[in-house]
């Protein structure tokens, strides 16, 4: 072993340790990605820790962070031919000492020997038109850059235990609980526009190309839940900053943001706490923000997106606490092969990984 690679090596083994996977090794990626399943960029949040959480949550075997902020996951193990020496992962992490890849270079670990991951391609039910101010799916949306396919989004989507899913141009996938109504739906030649990673369909101009996952269609969602409910587990308007109160998990859900959404979608994540940021912005942790960061609720007020609905402000963030809403069971629901000609039946697909969250 060089001598160089000795620290690095240390640094990563010692972080492992608490981080729920195993350490793999440094790999060379390239523009088809060694871990091509699902990519997210976490910005000032990634870390080894939380990338292997998002990924495992994702029913994911391997994760792997990248360049700093980029997260990747995927079912399938990296080439060993592409293993490199360790010294060329040495780019550290947002604001931490720890190690995130470097360029074109990515560090690989595996989540848990006993995930499942999820196979099923979803039921295609149709070709919708669509509406940037009224979304088909409205519930959460994923940015699947370079990599979006059917396939990739609604095993997202039934991951997190929503009902359907959707592919849109290029890098667009949305996810949601409620059934599209039957008067969006258009002709199939409408949805025209091919993956960026598939010779499939990913909607068209104005146009959603959706699927029915395999998650039950009895379940009872956060989304759904009264505002009087939802009110219950308002913790408050905080003061952030570029650290972050909910430090976790973070997406940006420019056109579905809400309080309901982010909550349902951190509950799924397994945190214990959700944030609404500056309108478009979602945040998950597992820390309580201090109660020094309190501030008055007049300064989250910026209303989330095509909703008269507050999301926190600039350097505020509401918070929820996702503990009140509890699921059936912390692990997977599946289906039995008793009840998978049932789930056929109501438009499921022949899936055993079910995560829906059943209110109590």
């Amino acid at each position: 072993m060089k001598m160089e690679t000795l620290p690095t090596l240390l640094l990563i083994l010692a972080t492992a340790q608490w981080i729920n996977g195993k350490f793999l090794g440094c790999y060379e990626d390239n523009t088809i990605r060694l871990l091509p399943d699902f990519h997210m960029f976490v910005d000032n949040l990634n870390s080894p820790a939380r990338c292997v959480h998002i990924c495992k949550q994702l029913q994911f075997r391997y994760a792997g962070v990248e360049y700093s902020t980029q997260c990747y996951c995927s079912s399938d193990r990296p080439y060993e031919r592409m293993k490199r020496d360790i010294s060329e992962c040495k780019m550290k992490c947002p604001f931490s000492e720890e190690i995130c890849g470097g360029p074109m270079r990515i560090s690989v670990y595996s989540t848990d020997s006993n995930v499942y991951p999820i196979t099923d391609p979803g039921t295609y039910i149709g070709c919708y038109l669509e509406s940037g101010n009224d979304r088909t799916l409205n519930h959460y949306q994923l940015n699947l850059f370079e990599i979006n396919s059917p396939e990739r989004c609604t095993r997202s989507c039934t991951a997190l235990g929503y009902m359907y899913a959707g592919t849109e141009p290029y890098d667009q996938c949305f996810c949601g609980n409620t059934k599209p109504a039957n008067e969006r739906k258009t002709e199939e030649s409408e949805c025209n526009v091919q993956c960026p990673d598939s010779q499939e369909k990913c909607g068209g101009n104005g146009r959603i190309s959706i699927y029915r996952t395999s998650v039950y269609s009895n379940a009872e969602s956060i989304v759904t839940v009264s505002d009087e409910r939802l009110k219950s587990n308002t913790i408050g308007c905080f003061e952030d900053s570029d650290n972050r109160i909910l430090s976790e998990y973070f997406s940006c859900l420019d056109v579905t943001n809400s309080p309901k959404n982010c909550l349902y979608v951190c509950q799924q994540f397994q945190f214990k706490y959700a944030g609404v940021h500056n309108g478009t912005d979602c945040y998950c942790g597992n820390v309580m923000p201090s109660p020094s960061r309190k501030r008055n609720e007049n300064e989250c007020q910026v209303s989330c997106p095509n909703s008269s609905e507050r999301c926190g402000g600039n350097m505020r963030t509401y918070v929820y606490s996702t503990q009140k809403f509890t699921t059936e069971s912390n692990s997977a629901l599946r289906i039995g092969s008793s009840e998978k000609q049932a789930a056929v039946e109501q438009g499921a697909v022949n899936g055993r990984h079910q995560r829906p969250a059943v209110m109590k």
